[in-house]
């Protein structure tokens, strides 16, 4: 082995054991990265994910839709609508083939924090959500205190 291999090899196994380090450590303070990466491993490649619950969506590695900090007012804005077609209506038209819906508690007892780290729907948007995956979608796969649902293709509907 060449002095330039000894490093880049030696260099590449540093970094490695480096993210693992970061990753156990962002499983145990942030119980939602464990919901993450459980998302990025169910979900196909191809999908765009309405995520809901969860303001801490950052470490998605495919497409989503998705509120950050403090954007519950936000998100329950988007999701209100007419009509639970308008709502499956809307998501088509914003590639959204998944959603999940995230309920991982938040492990601090300050509110501003919770307030920040989780997405809370107003009741309305809630309802309109609700009515939609009874109506658009099917439950795949509960984990990782996530329920991912697929959206049926457009024009069909459950029976």
């Amino acid at each position: 082995m060449s002095h330039g291999q000894f490093i880049k090899s030696t260099v590449t196994a540093s970094l490695a054991s480096g993210l693992r380090g970061i990753t156990c450590k962002l499983r145990r303070q942030r119980p939602s990265f464990a919901t993450i990466e459980w998302l990025n491993t169910t979900l196909p490649d191809a999908s765009t994910t309405l995520v809901v619950g969860l303001g801490e969506s950052y470490w998605l590695t495919g497409r989503a839709v998705a509120g950050g900090n403090f954007d519950g007012q936000v998100m329950s804005r988007y999701l209100t609508e007419t009509s639970a077609g308008a709502l499956r209506e809307k998501l088509r038209r914003d590639g959204v083939t998944h959603v999940a819906v995230v309920e991982v508690p938040v492990p601090t007892t300050v509110e501003r924090k919770r307030e920040e780290r989780q997405t809370t729907l107003t009741p309305v948007a809630r309802l309109n959500l609700s009515h939609m995956l009874d109506q658009y979608a099917v439950k795949v796969e509960t984990g990782g205190g996530a329920t991912l649902f697929t959206l049926r293709k457009p024009g069909r509907v459950a029976g």
